[in-house]
């Protein structure tokens, strides 16, 4: 419908939609647990958290990057990237778009993340520190390419030879809602015909953990991990 003047503004639909969760690694098991209530919290595994006042995390489970892309592009990669990657390989085979087709200078990419590559900028920084004199010599020149909070949406568009609107939105909690709406304003203006949108995000570590903590925004309930995040019951 056009309003005051302006261009109609075009339908949007979604065709797609790919998935990788701590209660399911694809969209089928996510939403069978979701049906079900099964909770993808636990104890970490991943690291430590025995000095830690929380111990109660949602970890993503047996993923492997190598399922949806080039293992050397995987070690280029952030995690958060390398799962982004992932779910949007999984949105365009279930949305039956084949890119080799389609003109991909008209498909973009809108993806929301709070911090980016937090887990591997805490770990370079702590082998940084280990290294001593030697430390500034040893970072690699891929270090700031895998953690800067864009990577995300750019891997996508460089995996896919997209070629359309690519942007990212980093407002914390709020980012892959807000990366939703801005993408469906995309297509709504005419700007692109296939916007591939959502969110990624992977900040488990010691640090990340110890962080959110100190904010006190964590629930440090471990005797039943499955109960600890209760939100409404604050």
């Amino acid at each position: 419908m056009a309003r005051n003047g302006e261009r109609p503004e075009h339908r949007v639909v979604v065709t797609g939609m790919g998935v990788l969760a701590p209660n399911g690694n694809n969209l089928v098991e996510f939403w069978d647990s979701l049906i079900e209530g099964r909770s993808g919290l636990g104890i970490a595994t991943s690291f430590d958290v025995s000095d830690l006042p929380v111990k109660t995390v949602a970890e993503l489970k047996n993923f492997d990057p190598r399922r949806y892309m080039d293992f050397k592009e995987a070690k280029r990669m952030a995690r958060f990237s390398q799962v982004g990657v992932a779910a949007a390989k999984m949105a365009i085979d279930q949305s039956g778009l084949e890119l080799a087709t389609e003109d991909r200078t008209r498909i973009g990419c809108e993806v929301g993340t709070g911090i980016g590559g937090f887990k591997e900028i805490s770990e370079e920084i702590e082998a940084f520190a280990l290294r001593g004199e030697r430390g500034p010599d040893r970072i690699s020149p891929f270090f700031v390419p895998r953690v800067i909070p864009n990577m995300a949406s750019c891997q996508i568009a460089i995996q896919f030879g997209l070629e359309g609107p690519n942007n990212t939105d980093t407002t914390a909690c709020a980012a892959s809602t807000q990366a939703l709406g801005n993408a469906y304003r995309v297509l709504q203006r005419g700007d692109a015909e296939v916007m591939l949108a959502g969110g990624a995000e992977a900040n488990l570590c010691r640090f990340g953990l110890a962080s959110f903590a100190a904010m006190k925004v964590l629930s440090t309930q471990s005797e039943d991990p499955v109960k600890a995040s209760r939100p409404f019951d604050a």
